[in-house]
């Protein structure tokens, strides 16, 4: 059969007729005719911004703005806007913000975070400092329970049970090394006549390590298929949620050992850890009580273990101050979230644990932006001294350089090959939380003491050496990272781009 000139309408018949091609301006025009059809004409997806830095900096800046205007036209009735109280909101709110900001220019936002409750301390944002002080304290304890209880939550038991003596000598030398390095450089450099006594108290409240950053560069070079070891991953996310508990019952034993005043050194020092076995104790009974009680079937079961969980750990904490066991207060809310995650695991949550997410959120959202404000505001720029700066930025490269000798020793046998070393090395740097609540609490229990001018040196060399260290590391950690890390195959070629335009 002869098929030329049998046009494709013909073939298919009249029944079935071939749709109108259109060209794109007939398609437009037709799209004009109906009123609610010009609005995706108008506004066609090539008409969206680029997702660019300063896009984010305008969104952040209008959430500012008409966060701080509603609850101004919600609350002017009130009176409330020229209050104490409504300040402390923007203050937590700006905080929040700020911290958004710096991470946006790819810097630390607990340094932003500090720097706005410096910021509203150093303009006389508040009338009188001495009379908020008190809620201020309270604010703090309540966020230092919840960060606590959040790395309890995060500790993985099975880790510590395959590794035994590598987390124990990476979650506790180390900083115990530069512990000891800054109560010698303490006792020999700064002012103000600090004991021994008092050198190791300051010594171990600024030697802690914080994880979140570079836990959050490990995960996302794993989500890209950059990093595998696992093991180097695991020991890290692992001693130093223990190394953080570590400085922070050896900060609580020589402060219960300073503010007992009857018997010898011995004595007070074994009250101190007799403290830390009550903690102990309180935590691991409410974690486990907090296992059973919901029931894992209760229809609201992550928002009531929630609960117990955040209300046990503040009323350890704070009953541990008002029994006058103070040292074991910290311990027991480490301790009620680390039973209560190991608990939950054997009732099948394995790879995901919700009270954990929920604790993350309440920290994340709010507790942390309040905790370093509040921490920020008691820095007064007027009476700081350049000269003591100075001294106390010697006094933390000391500690830093001791931490890095030992953390070069410890890690001798862990089968890291050199660049895996170096990377743990830098991992090791960063500070936050744990000098976020020690610097501040330190400042609190000696405010109407003579040793106050003490308490207030430790509490802005805590501030300074997260700015400082912390803001270090952290540009180091995202420029060196995936160059210490990865190794070059395909796939590490193929993300290493996306890698590096995300940090």
């Amino acid at each position: 059969m002869d098929f030329e000139g049998v046009t494709s309408q013909k073939l298919l018949g009249d029944s079935h007729p071939l749709p109108k091609i259109e060209n794109e301006v007939e398609r437009k025009k037709n799209a004009l005719k109906s009123p609610w059809k010009k609005i995706s004409v108008l506004c066609p997806q090539s008409c969206s911004l680029p997702n660019t830095p300063f896009i984010r900096v305008i969104t952040l800046c209008l959430f500012v703005l008409s966060t701080w205007t509603t609850l101004q036209l919600l609350l002017i009735r009130l009176n409330l806007p020229t209050t104490d109280l409504f300040k402390t909101l923007g203050l937590v709110l700006m905080s929040y913000y700020v911290g958004e900001l710096f991470q946006m220019l790819h810097l630390p936002n607990i340094v932003g975070m500090y720097l706005t409750g410096v910021l509203f301390r150093n303009v006389n944002c508040f009338s009188s400092i001495e009379t908020v002080r008190p809620g201020f304290i309270m604010a703090r304890y309540v966020a230092v329970s919840v960060v606590l209880m959040r790395s309890g939550l995060g500790l993985n038991a099975k880790i510590c049970q395959t590794y035994p003596l590598s987390v124990l000598k990476l979650s506790t030398l180390p900083a115990a090394a530069e512990a000891v390095a800054m109560a010698i450089a303490i006792k020999l450099l700064l002012p103000y006549n600090y004991s021994w006594l008092w050198s190791f108290l300051f010594g171990f409240s600024i030697s802690a390590v914080s994880p979140t950053l570079t836990s959050q560069i490990l995960s996302r070079m794993k989500s890209k298929s950059l990093y595998h070891n696992e093991k180097l991953t695991s020991l890290y996310t692992t001693s130093a949620p223990i190394e953080d508990i570590f400085c922070i019952s050896a900060f609580a034993v020589f402060t219960t050992t300073i503010i007992q005043t009857s018997g010898g050194i011995p004595e007070r020092f074994g009250l101190g850890l007799l403290h830390l076995l009550l903690g102990l104790t309180a935590g691991a009974s409410w974690g486990a009580l907090s296992a059973y009680l919901p029931h894992k079937d209760d229809e609201h079961c992550t928002l009531k273990r929630s609960l117990m969980i955040f209300l046990g750990s503040a009323t350890i904490y704070f009953g541990a101050k008002y029994i006058s066991t103070p040292a074991g207060g910290p311990l027991g809310s480490f301790i009620t979230g680390a039973t209560a995650a190991a608990c939950f695991k054997f009732q099948g949550w394995q790879q995901v644990n919700p009270v954990s997410t929920v604790i993350s959120n309440l920290w994340s959202w709010f507790m942390e932006p309040m905790l370093f404000a509040l921490v920020g505001i008691e820095i007064d720029l007027s009476v700081v001294e350049l000269y003591d700066v100075g001294l106390n930025v010697i006094v933390i490269i000391i500690g830093s350089i001791a931490r890095c000798i030992f953390c070069s020793i410890m890690l001798i046998g862990t089968g890291f090959n050199c660049n895996e070393k170096i990377f743990f090395i830098l991992a090791s740097f960063p500070k936050a939380t744990v000098e976020a609540a020690l610097g501040p609490q330190a400042f609190d229990l000696f405010w109407n003491t003579p040793d106050h001018d003490k308490s207030l040196n430790i509490l802005r060399t805590s501030v300074l050496s997260v700015i400082v260290v912390t803001t270090i590391s952290t540009i180091a950690l995202k420029l060196f990272s995936y160059r210490l890390l990865v190794k070059p195959n395909p796939v590490a070629v193929v993300n290493l781009k996306s890698y590096e335009s995300q940090i």
